[in-house]
């Protein structure tokens, strides 16, 4: 027999995406961390006291921006590195976005993505 390793479950989409951005952002010890589509509106995100439409609309801008000039981001963001990677859900580009740590797992998250809104 086997057990389900996630206890923490939802069938609504939105819903499901949270809870795959709240254990990335548990396991790799970022503040927050959102997923946005590609014109930056918000699909999911997580994190207390931060404005995730903000983070999903700087993504895709932002994952263009050099270091440097990510840099300068970090008066906006709570004084937090913002850490973006592109990819790709459901033949769609989206960017998953995080503050503090960077999600390094990003292939976990997106083959999560893909799941939950292949449904």
């Amino acid at each position: 027999m086997q057990t389900d390793r996630r206890t923490n479950r939802s069938h609504i989409p939105g819903e499901a995406l949270a809870l795959a951005l709240a254990s990335a952002t548990h396991r790799e010890g970022a503040h927050a961390a959102v997923l946005a589509d590609e014109d930056g509106f918000l699909l999911a995100g997580v994190g207390l006291g931060i404005d995730h439409e903000w983070i999903a609309a700087l993504a895709p801008a932002a994952a263009e921006l050099s270091p440097i000039h990510r840099e300068r981001l970090l008066e906006r963001s709570h004084g937090k590195p913002l850490h973006v990677a592109p990819i790709t859900v459901q033949g769609s580009r989206m960017f998953l976005a995080s503050l503090g740590a960077c999600l390094t797992d990003v292939a976990r998250v997106e083959a999560a993505a893909d799941r939950i809104l292949a449904a």
